[in-house]
């Protein structure tokens, strides 16, 4: 029993080591542009889904972190709700919302952009945000069946 919350912990800092790097990665990015000369209305737009994609990555180490408390009910459900929904509309942002933004900040280009990792983030998210209802659906039914115990 110990071990999965050990785990979880040591899964957790990782997490947060990750979530730091990439939080001061996207200020440095941000604070950086001009003096990059990024004024370019692509750069601004595509920095549109990693609010989304951080979200993901701190809703992961929450969930780790109830998990190595010892929190196991329900946990797993909404983590996958939260990743899933952060990573589908981040993606779909990324495929359509980039392209489409860049081209009203006067950048031009397509009207949406064909880059795999994307595309598969986003079934990934809708996969997890569909097994997430089915865990749901699990734990009323188990809920349920306990009230017959």
């Amino acid at each position: 029993m110990a071990g999965y919350k050990t785990r979880a912990g040591w899964l957790a800092s990782a997490v947060v080591i990750v979530l730091v790097a990439v939080m001061a990665l996207f200020i440095a990015q941000v604070l950086g542009a001009d003096w990059l000369g990024a004024n370019d209305g692509y750069f601004w737009a595509s920095l549109l889904p990693m609010p989304l994609y951080v979200y993901a990555i701190g809703a992961t180490y929450r969930a780790l972190q109830s998990i190595a408390g010892g929190v196991r009910s329900g946990i797993l459900g909404k983590l996958l709700r939260r990743v899933g929904l952060a990573l589908l509309i981040g993606s779909l942002l990324e495929v359509f919302g980039v392209a489409m933004l860049a081209k009203l900040l006067g950048a031009g280009g397509p009207l949406f952009t064909y880059d795999l990792t994307p595309i598969t983030l986003g079934i990934l998210g809708a996969v997890l945000h569909f097994v997430s209802r089915l865990m749901a659906e699990a734990e009323q039914a188990r809920a349920e069946l306990d009230e017959f115990v």
